[in-house]
C-alpha cells in the first residue's frame, strides 16, 4: 500500500503509472506571465521542459506526483473531480509554486 512513496536509501522509488494517466498531464502549465511549463510524453516517459530550459524526465512516485533525477525537485498534479489536471506545484528547495494548466 505505501510502496509508491517508500524510498530506499534516500532514493526515490519509481512506480507505474498506465500510460493513459499519463497522457492527461500533457500540456502547459504557467508559472508566471510568459513563464510556461512545456509537459510532454515521449515513448512512455512524462517529459517536463520550463522555457528555454533543457528537456528533463519526470518519474512517477504515484499516479500524480513525479519526481526529478536531474535536480531535487518534484511535481505534483491538481486534477478535477472528472480528472483533469488543472495546475501543477513544483516543489522545490522548501518551496511550493503552483503553475496553472493554459491550454
Amino acid at each position: 500500500m505505501f510502496a509508491q512513496l517508500e524510498r530506499v536509501a534516500n532514493k526515490r522509488v519509481r512506480a507505474e503509472v498506465a500510460p493513459a494517466i499519463l497522457s492527461r498531464y500533457i500540456g502547459k502549465y504557467e508559472l508566471a506571465p510568459d513563464l510556461l511549463f512545456d509537459i510532454t510524453l515521449d515513448h512512455g516517459q512524462l517529459q517536463l521542459r520550463l522555457g528555454d530550459q533543457p528537456q528533463f524526465p519526470l518519474f512517477p512516485e504515484s499516479e500524480d506526483r513525479f519526481f526529478l533525477e536531474a535536480v531535487d525537485a518534484q511535481i505534483t498534479f491538481v486534477v478535477d473531480a472528472t480528472g483533469r489536471p488543472t495546475s501543477l506545484i513544483l516543489h522545490q528547495g522548501g518551496r511550493d509554486q503552483q503553475a496553472v494548466r493554459v491550454d
